[in-house]
């Protein structure tokens, strides 16, 4: 194509801005809609009086004639010219679909790849038709497969979104760029304690299914919580436009609202496969999820979604119930319960709660009043005079020494 034709299609398409509307996350701002209004404006000059020079063509728009070089020779475009280049050549997307680039560049810039992806989910094949066209960057798949138990790529990453997803409404961040006004991108940000050993391999594994979704995540500088003064690891991603995309249409949540204290709009879910639902409850559990061994029970506490999860731990067959905190309801189960699902990521490595959880369902039980072996009396007192707390002597117990004892017997012998 000539650049005159060029410039003609761009001319004829631009007359009205429609083609913005096909682009999801995009919001242009004043200068940029006043930057191409000039810009079309210099485009028909030149066409309508091509003897016309730069500089007189710079002079009516109060534009720098060499910007007004660049623009009618094509080489340098201001941004919704660059949107409406995109848009030619992608054509227009699917019905109640939107282009969605995935990368965005230092510059505000629009890297590609695109993607179609719907405004809302109606079934699941929505999710479907965009984790197809998600491609794992390199390396990653080949990282992550050995954990889970199918070996079809399309599948994996059915279930590594899924999983990724359960942590978008647990412990993921979902920062919003700051400085980006007109591209509505956030990253996934990710801090684990690292009092847990564990949580070093949760969070390499979770970067690596990031990574398998197309989206870059690095692991940045350890941080110091400032409240409680404790190390946390640090995980971050690049800024795109996927995760406005999880949090805005998967999740259902505007940018006034947050997971912490706004329940999701995820009813869509319920049409999705057990394997899928699964994977989700296993990323919400591995992220605000808990084995308590003193209370013989399992909990997600996700405080705004707890009728949710309820019903849709009870779609996987799981029997739950509401218990009442401090902070607000939790779904509870027994740990046979949870460990049928299972309720974590079924992996030691890498879900310490899930270890736990296999530990204390392994474990054998001394009941309330039942005998205790003196070999358990000496190994209470032994840790009690190391200064450990009473809960890290019950999980001691189950996972070195596979018996559980309940917290009014530990208490009877660990300050003797």
């Amino acid at each position: 194509m000539s650049n005159k034709e060029c410039i003609n299609e761009i001319l004829e398409t631009s007359e009205k801005l429609g083609f913005i509307e096909k682009f999801f996350g995009i919001t242009p701002t004043k200068k940029d809609l006043e930057r191409f209004k000039k810009f079309r404006a210099a485009l028909k000059l030149k066409l309508q009086i091509p003897s016309l020079s730069y500089r007189k063509i710079g002079r009516s728009l109060k534009v720098d004639p060499k910007v007004v070089s660049k623009w009618i020779n094509l080489r340098e475009l201001p941004f919704l010219a660059k949107l409406l280049k995109a848009y030619i050549s992608l054509g227009e997307p699917r019905k109640n679909y939107k282009w969605l680039c995935m990368h965005i560049g230092f510059g505000q810039t629009l890297d590609g790849p695109w993607i179609q992806v719907p405004i809302s989910i109606r079934k699941f094949s929505d999710i479907v038709n965009v984790v197809n066209q998600l491609k794992p960057l390199p390396g990653s798949i080949k990282k992550i497969k050995k954990f889970f138990s199918t070996s079809n790529v399309r599948r994996l990453k059915l279930e590594i979104f899924a999983y990724i997803l359960g942590f978008c409404v647990g412990d993921f961040g979902k920062k919003k760029s700051g400085k980006c006004i007109r591209i509505n991108s956030r990253v996934f940000s990710l801090k684990l304690t690292k009092r847990v050993k564990k949580n070093l391999l949760l969070g390499n594994f979770i970067k690596e299914c990031v990574r398998a979704l197309g989206l870059e995540m690095k692991r940045y500088k350890d941080q110091i919580d400032k409240a409680t003064k404790a190390g946390r690891f640090y995980w971050e991603s690049q800024h795109s436009l996927l995760v406005e995309w999880a949090f805005k249409v998967c999740l259902g949540l505007k940018d006034n609202e947050t997971t912490t204290f706004n329940p999701v709009r995820m009813e869509w879910l319920f049409k999705a496969p057990k394997y899928f639902i699964k994977r989700f409850i296993q990323g919400l559990g591995d992220s605000d999820g808990q084995v308590n061994m003193q209370a013989d029970c399992c909990n997600i506490a996700s405080y705004p979604n707890t009728m949710f999860l309820k019903r849709l731990l009870e779609k996987l067959g799981a029997s739950v119930r509401i218990d009442n905190t401090a902070d607000g309801k939790i779904v509870a189960m027994t740990p046979r319960e949870a460990i049928k699902i299972p309720l974590f990521f079924e992996n030691e490595k890498i879900s310490y709660r899930y270890a736990d959880l296999k530990a204390y369902v392994k474990a054998k039980r001394i009941k309330p009043g039942g005998r205790v072996p003196e070999y358990i009396k000496s190994l209470i007192r032994r840790y009690s005079r190391r200064g450990c707390r009473k809960v890290d002597v019950i999980k001691t117990l189950a996972h070195k020494h596979v018996i559980i004892v309940g917290y009014e017997t530990l208490s009877r012998y660990f300050s003797s």
